[in-house]
């Protein structure tokens, strides 16, 4: 029987304190990189936290802020729809990530594509936690 997750993306996972985003950027932050997507992360070992997602298109890959926009849009959507069992993994590990998404590609692609990006890169983001720490 397929277990049943929360397909939620609510505000209280998206990452937009400034403090957090300059610990995540900062030198103890691990760095993955995928076709097309850049993925920063940094692992908690406290249990009072959430994980949490940034979103990132620069504006100097994508000039046109309909298109950034959309891909945003695009990138929350395929987090929400495969962060299901990643989050369940951590938890029953005690673990909470802060997880940062850079869009890479030069050119907007489509929203099944994007969604399957995203998808490949939280796989990855869990192979590496599983072979790392």
């Amino acid at each position: 029987m397929k277990k049943k997750y929360s397909n939620t993306f609510p505000k209280s996972q998206k990452l937009k304190s400034k403090k957090d985003i300059k610990l995540l950027f900062g030198s103890h932050a691990t760095k993955s990189i995928s076709k097309g997507l850049l993925a920063r992360w940094i692992l908690f070992e406290e249990r009072n936290l959430q994980s949490k997602y940034l979103i990132i298109v620069p504006k100097k890959r994508i000039a046109k802020a309909v298109l950034r926009n959309y891909i945003k849009r695009c990138m929350r959507e395929g987090i929400r729809k495969n962060k299901g069992p990643f989050e369940e993994y951590l938890s029953q590990k005690g673990q909470y990530i802060h997880l940062a998404f850079i869009y890479q590609n030069e050119n907007p692609i489509k929203a099944s594509d994007i969604e399957e990006l995203m998808k490949k890169g939280i796989k990855k983001v869990w192979h590496e936690l599983e072979t790392n720490y």
